[in-house]
């Protein structure tokens, strides 16, 4: 007799699914083929085939710049300052290959010697560090901003770029004076006698010229146009302003006379 079999039928679903790493580069197209093989009710062999595709994308790199400058504060007229550069991967793969180091202020940092040739950055390893040591100057209130920009290139051949900025601000010098008195001769009869007091101001300021405005004694008073006494007068850094005002002294045996003198000015 014949099998009867019938013209249509429910069919099974089977479903398995399993997890691979899968790997290769930018732009790569990776296929897999299944194919299942399973006998039918009349025990004969039948099989079916289907694929799945997976394509390999870029995953972006990325840099971290960071410019540190120490001190940040200099006096005029300025001083050397060291300055250090960290350039950091912050790539999740990618290599990176430091092509450009670039100060706004400094220059080529590369090209001119101030830091070492490109390296190999990996991600998530020790980052590029670069010091150098440059004279920062100018007036009173000046701001040397520096920039740094940093390029780079990954494995895939594309561009990062990142930048940092550090900052010197030049202070003023505080400028200053220094005013010393002499007597001659330091000792006289009671009876009295002329002594030459000698009134010296030098101009202890770095940079500052100072405008030497009063002389003022507290026992003489006013000494501008007493000897040869003038003010005002312009006193360069590091020199000095003398002049020299005598008078007749008398007094009590043992008697110490004493006074003091008060020099004033302004710096420019």
């Amino acid at each position: 007799g014949a099998v009867l079999v019938p013209a249509t039928s429910v069919a099974d679903v089977v479903q398995c699914s399993f997890t691979e790493n899968v790997t290769g580069t930018t732009g790569q197209t990776i296929t897999n083929i299944i194919t299942a093989t399973a006998k039918n009710v009349a025990g004969d062999d039948v099989a079916d085939s289907d694929d799945a595709t997976v394509t390999i994308v870029d995953v972006p790199a990325s840099i971290e710049v960071t410019k540190r400058a120490t001190p940040v504060t200099v006096e005029e007229p300025g001083a050397d300052v060291d300055f250090e550069i960290v350039v950091f991967n912050t790539s999740p793969v990618d290599r990176l290959e430091l092509t450009s180091l670039v100060d706004n202020v400094h220059g080529d940092l590369l090209s001119n010697g101030l830091c070492p040739l490109p390296i190999t950055i990996d991600p998530g390893g020790n980052p590029y560090v670069c010091g150098f040591t440059a004279f920062v100057g100018g007036e009173p209130g000046f701001e040397e901003r520096n920039t740094v920009t940093a390029q780079a290139d990954d494995d895939d051949g594309n561009t990062v770029e990142g930048k940092a900025q550090a900052t010197v601000t030049v202070l003023g010098s505080p400028p200053s004076i220094l005013t010393t008195k002499t007597a001659n001769p330091t000792a006289i009869l009671a009876s009295g006698g002329m002594v030459s007091f000698t009134f010296t101001t030098t101009n202890t300021s770095d940079v500052d010229v100072v405008t030497l405005e009063t002389l003022e004694d507290n026992v003489f008073g006013d000494l501008n146009g007493q000897g040869n006494c003038s003010v005002p007068q312009v006193v360069q850094p590091g020199e000095s302003y003398s002049c020299v005002f005598s008078t007749n002294l008398s007094g009590v045996l043992g008697e110490t006379h004493l006074d003091e003198v008060t020099a004033t000015g302004v710096s420019d």
